[in-house]
């Protein structure tokens, strides 16, 4: 579990939106459908399969609502109290986006539970696709975790699975991922060599998802690891395209995010404004924790170089309070970073000491766990939801 401008220049959005329910037009029209159709019907399967479709709409937009049709489709399939192949199956699904809403929105054990008992119905009626996405996400929790043996465990399943099956929407994933430890183990050839594959493919079956996070992922080396901003903007740039053709409101947070640092680190403060505030005007459309996290980290930094560091503060408050509440160790290191920055500007050394404390300590966390073991051949950091077709 993943688009904005560059060149191109937006206005306001890329995509209408709904004014009533901030979803985008054609998803508040479906939505409206899928309850029509669920309130018409007496037939148990089929409020089955309009929960379920009802959770799996709102999920990229508003996770209370998903989590609650979920939920209703699980209790239909419970209460026709049966097993059989179309009951396994939906409740296998409704397991998984259960456990990815969960573990994304901080309740990693308890999407976890989730996600491992989807796995063992999948396995149950033999569906390797859902096994193999089931195996990727897993591990995606686990490496948020910090967890990075379990996480090279399931990850490396799932790849294996998924070229077995010539799964091949998985088996990008599995290379952008494989990809991404190699980054981060500082074996840049490597990472960018399996990125390229990854993109190869995911542009060749039309998977637009995965294309733009490959995309993000190798910009975001040529900026920060190999510091090289032209090529960080191309990559960007290619990103941005992406997002706008597939409509993609959560590549377009984070490339306006990551254009706004690169103008920052460049010291063209007012360009960096514009691209953070327009990743600000996103956020309440998308559930999208950690890229809210940066916006807001940015947000500060540019009131910081303004002198304004009343909102700086504001806004770095914003982001520490909401990294420590979703646990993401990475986030809270660099948003005590941030906060240290500008309580000692302030003259506020003790909140400064504390947060070089708690950046310390966070720091030093992210080491232990990223030294456990000394190999690594897989590394999830997309977020990835289930998009399987259902048989009639």
């Amino acid at each position: 579990m993943y688009k904005t401008l560059f060149t191109i220049f937006i206005s306001l959005f890329f995509v209408q939106y709904s004014a009533q329910s901030n979803l985008p037009l054609e998803i508040a029209e479906q939505i409206n459908l899928l309850k029509d159709k669920l309130k018409n019907t007496n037939d148990d399967s089929l409020k089955i399969i309009y929960t379920s479709e009802l959770g799996e709409q709102y999920f990229d937009y508003n996770s209370d609502s998903s989590t609650y049709f979920i939920l209703k489709s699980l209790q239909f399939i419970e209460n026709i109290n049966d097993q059989n192949y179309f009951l396994t199956q939906y409740k296998a699904i409704n397991l998984y986006n259960l456990g990815d809403l969960y573990s994304f929105n901080g309740e990693d054990n308890t999407g976890i539970t989730k996600l491992k008992e989807s796995l063992q119905l999948f396995k149950q009626i033999n569906d390797s696709i859902g096994e193999a996405d089931c195996l990727g996400i897993i591990g995606s929790v686990y490496e948020m975790q910090g967890n990075i043996e379990l996480a090279l465990n399931y990850l490396n399943k799932s790849l294996s699975l998924s070229r077995d099956i010539n799964y091949e929407e998985s088996i990008a994933l599995n290379l952008n991922d494989i990809a991404f430890i190699y980054a981060v183990q500082g074996h840049i050839e490597k990472a960018i060599e399996n990125y390229i594959l990854s993109s190869q493919i995911s542009e060749e079956i039309e998977d637009y998802e995965t294309l733009n996070s490959t995309l993000i992922n190798i910009g975001a080396i040529y900026y920060k690891d190999l510091r090289k901003t032209d090529k960080a903007i191309e990559y960007y740039r290619k990103a941005l395209e992406i997002s706008i053709k597939s409509n993609n409101t959560g590549g377009l947070l984070y490339c306006y995010n990551s254009l706004g640092m690169i103008n920052y680190d460049l010291e063209k403060y007012a360009k960096a404004k514009i691209f953070l505030l327009k990743s600000l005007s996103l956020i309440n459309q998308i559930d999208n924790k950690e890229g809210e996290i940066y916006t807001y980290n940015g947000i500060s930094l540019i009131y910081h170089s303004e002198n304004k560091n009343d909102s700086a503060l504001f806004y770095a408050q914003k982001a520490l309070n909401l990294a420590k509440h979703y646990q993401f160790p990475k986030v809270i290191e660099y948003s005590s970073r941030n906060l240290m920055n500008i309580y000692e500007a302030q003259g506020d050394f003790e909140n400064a000491l504390k947060m070089n404390r708690l950046n310390i300590a966070m720091r030093d966390s992210i080491y232990n766990r990223a030294t456990q073991i000394s190999t690594a051949e897989s590394y999830a950091k997309t977020k990835y939801k289930k998009q399987k077709a259902i048989d009639d």
